[in-house]
Order: structure tokens, then C-alpha cells, then sequence
């Protein structure tokens, strides 16, 4: 689970999917979508804010991770932020 403090704007909810399914649907891990959410996150890229529109998600301390950080949900899992060798997965569509 991906987490951070404040309230949910549903007019954000297209710019969370932007962040943090697709890079997943990519193959990206959690941990390497919340490093790039972190870095990249800005009032002109799909802005994603605590509470308020002048409050960005920008540091590590407003993200709360639950879980493996390594998880996937494309690709063989590996433990570690390395893709696997081997390829066995459903396609997403």
C-alpha cells in the first residue's frame, strides 16, 4: 500500500493513476515509482499534493510505503529493484 497524509482530491485521482499504475503497468517496482514520483512530482507534470494545491508530494517522509518494496505487477519478481533474465507473465491489456 501507497500512502500519504491529507485529504483525496477525486480531480487528482487521473494524476495518481499517472504516477503510480502506469510505471507499474511498465514493470516498474513500488520503490522505483515513488524515487521518480519524488523527484519529478511538479505543478506542471501532474501534480499530486498533500492536502492543498500549494503542498506537493516531495519528500520521502509524506509517502508511507506498507509492503514489499520490490513488488511488481509486470514481470517475474526478484526481490530487488533488477529485472529477471526469464519473462512468464500475462500480458495486461
Amino acid at each position: 500500500m501507497i500512502a500519504w497524509p491529507g485529504c483525496i482530491m477525486v480531480r487528482q485521482a487521473a494524476n495518481r493513476i499517472w504516477w503510480l499504475v502506469r510505471p507499474m503497468r511498465q514493470g516498474k517496482t513500488v520503490a522505483e515509482v515513488i524515487e521518480t514520483m519524488l523527484e519529478e512530482n511538479d505543478y506542471f507534470n501532474h501534480p499530486v499534493y498533500l492536502n492543498y494545491e500549494l503542498n506537493l508530494v516531495d519528500e520521502p517522509e509524506e509517502i508511507l510505503l506498507l509492503g514489499d518494496p520490490y513488488t511488481r505487477i509486470k514481470n517475474v519478481y526478484t526481490g530487488n529493484k533488477f529485472q529477471s533474465a526469464n519473462s512468464w507473465y500475462r500480458k495486461l491489456n
